[in-house]
């Protein structure tokens, strides 16, 4: 973590995270980050210089890596490495990464659902390389759809569909007795905790503010961002919905990164030019 990084996030516990409403989108086709079709998430480096992105189109299962030369724009991002990892991970429809980035968490969506986990060989940046510490979730959960952490890796929050009724979404979570170790869940591949956080809307990707207080979830099938402010940290029984930021004219967001330190926000549409839109306070 560097210096600049350290006095960023030192400043972030004095002050307010942002609210999904503070967040402002001031369209700039040129200055968005074109992706194939079949991108369906993606993840950034704390520092905002790297992405790591899943690939799912045709059944090619990658992660595909991206250099932003000038951190958070991603207008300066630089196309790098990709890697197959369909051998483990089937349907790879989401990702994020541990405190150090030396380990990536990829959701897996279907056939084989579940989340697993990768050794990066350089933090952010390098060949993932398969691990046993995985988390495998068929009979357990149908749909995948996107994971996180709380910030000290105990706890993972699943964003999922327990039927095959994909607006009916939920939040399964899971204790860790090592933190970021899934192989250290309390009941194994059976979730400890399961909330309903829709009925009528897709659920595709999952955001916490590092003091575990505030939660947004993307809506494709509302064209919203979610949120709901949490009383107790991390605690997802104690959530009130609060807000909700409309997407427009980004169309059916499928995958969304926020920053809480930098206040940033960084939207993936399924629909139209399939592109990383920024946004920010």
């Amino acid at each position: 973590m560097t210096i600049e990084r350290m006095l960023m996030m030192a400043a972030g516990v004095a002050a307010e995270y942002p609210d999904v409403v503070d967040f402002i989108y001031s369209y700039a086709p040129d200055d968005d980050l074109d992706f194939d079709y079949r991108v369906n998430s993606f993840t950034m480096s704390p520092d905002g210089r790297y992405i790591s992105a899943s690939d799912i189109s045709y059944s090619t299962d990658e992660i595909d890596q991206w250099t932003l030369t000038t951190p958070y724009d991603i207008s300066t991002a630089v196309r790098g490495a990709s890697y197959y990892i369909g051998t483990l991970s089937d349907n790879p429809y989401a990702s994020t990464y541990d405190d150090t980035g030396d380990q990536l968490f990829v959701a897996s969506l279907y056939s084989n659902p579940g989340i697993q986990t990768y050794d990066l060989s350089i933090p952010y940046t390098g060949a993932p390389i398969a691990t046993t510490r995985n988390l495998h979730l068929t009979g357990v959960i149908t749909y995948v759809r996107n994971v996180a952490f709380s910030a000290d890796g105990l706890i993972m929050f699943v964003l999922c569909n327990l039927t095959t009724n994909q607006t009916t979404s939920s939040i399964a979570v899971y204790y860790l007795s090592t933190p970021w170790d899934l192989s250290t869940t309390a009941g194994g591949n059976n979730y400890d905790q399961v909330f309903q956080m829709a009925t009528n809307d897709t659920m595709t990707a999952i955001s916490l503010s590092p003091d575990g207080k505030k939660l947004v979830i993307a809506g494709r099938t509302t064209q919203t961002l979610r949120q709901w402010n949490l009383s107790e940290a991390w605690d997802l029984s104690s959530r009130t919905e609060v807000a909700s930021l409309p997407t427009s004219p980004i169309a059916e967001p499928i995958g969304f990164h926020i920053d809480w330190v930098a206040k940033k926000l960084y939207i993936l549409n399924f629909i139209g030019t399939h592109a990383i839109h920024e946004l920010g306070v």
